[in-house]
């Protein structure tokens, strides 16, 4: 039986995780037997999902865990916003100033069409 992927409600969050700091943008994440993935600017990135914690009003919060002795990572995927693309610019090889969500999402949706 073949199993749909999942879109998250939004169609780009930032991302955080304190074991990971390669980490900004997701854009476009889906959730697929028990994998997320989802295109980062530069590549596509996909992670086996060892449990969901959180998933509510824009917000997703999940574990990644590797193998039985690797450390668990918690990844926080947070709804766009102008407040966390400035926390994540400074990982960006060309910041650039946006007055609205819309704007930033219109330029952050353009990467992916221009990576393949």
């Amino acid at each position: 039986m073949h199993q749909a992927k999942n879109k998250l409600p939004y169609p780009i969050y930032t991302v955080t995780c304190d074991g990971d700091n390669t980490v900004a943008f997701a854009i476009e994440p889906v959730i697929h037997y028990g994998y997320i993935e989802w295109f980062d600017t530069s590549k596509q990135r996909r992670f086996r999902m060892s449990r969901i914690l959180e998933n509510i009003h824009g917000k997703f919060v999940f574990e990644r865990r590797e193998g039985t002795e690797e450390p668990i990572s918690v990844y926080e995927l947070e709804r766009l916003s102008l407040a966390g693309y400035e926390k994540k610019r400074h990982q960006l090889i060309a910041p650039r100033d946006f007055d609205t969500v819309e704007e930033l999402m219109t330029a952050l949706l353009a990467t992916k069409k221009g990576a393949y």
